[in-house]
């Protein structure tokens, strides 16, 4: 019995000491909690804002290329069968934060018949063209002449002769105005977006503008304006789901003459239509 009285004391001391660290096992897991609640507070108050303004700079907005066509100039050695050098300012304005490489690729031809393209003038691809953010880059092409191989020198010489009764020999005729198509492919991010346009060129740079039919003009509120203003512009990068900006008015147009027949067909039904 003696003996009984002494281990009850000693087994309920060697019981203590895991009481007392179950106590404090129990105490740490409040906290615990607490960590992990001050970890999703910074989750949430920390990261979404840099997340939102990362999303407010990179979000898409649309870059506009207006070819300034009252501008095209014309030189040429002024002999039948030699076809002039031409050059086009493009105009390319960035609305985004961030800067970019796009490349642009432009091709003029002499009026021909209804079914073919006429007789190419030159060529011009521009590469990574950089472009800053929230600017406007201003650029002078110089269309790369066609070789006389690659055309008929019987078409060039009948384009040439055209050209002449427009301009004057010289190409230099005040009130003289010349007739292009127009075929501009833009490239951003792998998508390509191919365009076919006519206008009616002075001869002089910088004269008034005639009258131009069925143009797009996606880079002045008024599109009324455009005649005043000798450009014809297009838009990309509308939205994250408009990278080609399809759904944007200004540019239901352009897409009706995306393919060189299509283009000829929507011309032919607005001047048959009266529209212009």
């Amino acid at each position: 019995v003696g003996n009984s009285r002494i281990a009850l004391p000693l087994a309920a001391a060697r019981q203590r000491p895991a009481m007392e660290t179950g106590s404090l096992a129990s105490t740490d897991k409040p906290k615990e909690g607490r960590c992990c609640g001050r970890m999703c507070c910074c989750f949430t108050f920390c990261l979404l804002p840099i997340l939102f303004v990362a999303g407010l700079v990179f979000w898409p907005r649309p870059i506009t290329i207006c070819v300034q066509y009252a501008d095209i100039g014309l030189q040429g050695p002024g002999q039948v069968g030699q076809l002039p050098s031409v050059t086009v300012p493009l105009e390319i304005e960035n609305t985004n934060w961030w800067g970019l490489k796009i490349s642009v690729e432009l091709s003029s031809y002499l009026r021909g018949s209804e079914q073919g393209r006429g007789v190419l003038l030159g060529t011009s691809e521009a590469r990574d063209l950089k472009l800053e953010a929230l600017r406007t880059t201003e650029s002078l092409v110089a269309l790369r002449a066609a070789s006389p191989s690659e055309q008929s020198s019987s078409e060039v010489a009948q384009a040439t002769m055209r050209l002449f009764d427009d301009c004057g020999a010289q190409l230099n005729r005040l009130d003289g105005t010349w007739t292009t198509d127009m075929h501009m492919i833009v490239g951003v991010f792998g998508i390509e977006l191919p365009l076919w346009f006519q206008v009616n060129v002075p001869c002089l740079p910088g004269q008034s503008v005639p009258d131009q039919c069925g143009l797009t003009d996606c880079g002045t509120e008024d599109a009324s304006n455009s005649d005043q203003l000798g450009e014809v512009c297009f838009r990309v990068l509308c939205s994250p789901t408009d990278l080609t900006c399809e759904k944007e008015q200004c540019m239901q147009e352009a897409y009706r003459g995306g393919a060189l027949a299509d283009f000829r067909a929507t011309l032919k039904e607005q001047i048959d239509s009266g529209t212009c």
